[in-house]
């Protein structure tokens, strides 16, 4: 035990003293040249985490911020389309049953009834202003009981 007490003590001692090293100008060059070289690593990584954070917010951010008032425009102008849409599919309906549509049937605005044309046994229902809602063209037929839409492009 005594043994192993006095190695202790003598491990304290070296532990706690202070050390100083000794370099030579040789090592010491060596060991800036190493701490300049990580610090230029360091730059250049930080640089890179900056360039692409950047790159990411410029690519996914938005590219245009809309007000409320054009938000609520926007909002308006999809529930005109849902609506208008499954207005058609009830005319698809009635024309699969044989039956030709009412002017009742129409999309938003009563003032635009629906153009229907007869070629042959088909009937072809047709909106009279699909530019309103943001469609270039909405219609549903007799043989194609899908309304088709053509969506205008701005």
């Amino acid at each position: 035990m005594t043994s192993q007490h006095s190695q202790t003590a003598a491990a304290d001692k070296l532990y706690s003293e202070k050390t100083t090293t000794v370099h030579s100008p040789r090592k010491q060059r060596l060991e800036e040249s190493i701490e300049k070289r990580e610090k230029l690593h360091m730059a250049i990584v930080i640089f890179g985490c900056i360039f692409i954070g950047i790159r990411l917010f410029t690519t996914l951010g938005s590219t245009v911020i809309l007000n409320q008032t054009q938000i609520a425009d926007e909002e308006r102008r999809i529930a005109q389309q849902t609506l208008c849409v499954q207005k058609f599919w009830e005319i698809a309906t009635v024309l699969q049953n044989g039956e030709e549509p009412s002017d009742s049937l129409n999309c938003e605005d009563p003032t635009f009834i629906n153009v229907i044309t007869h070629v042959g046994d088909d009937i072809i229902v047709t909106h009279p202003r699909p530019d309103l809602i943001g469609f270039s063209e909405l219609y549903v037929s007799r043989s194609n009981p899908v309304p088709t839409v053509t969506v205008l492009v701005l």
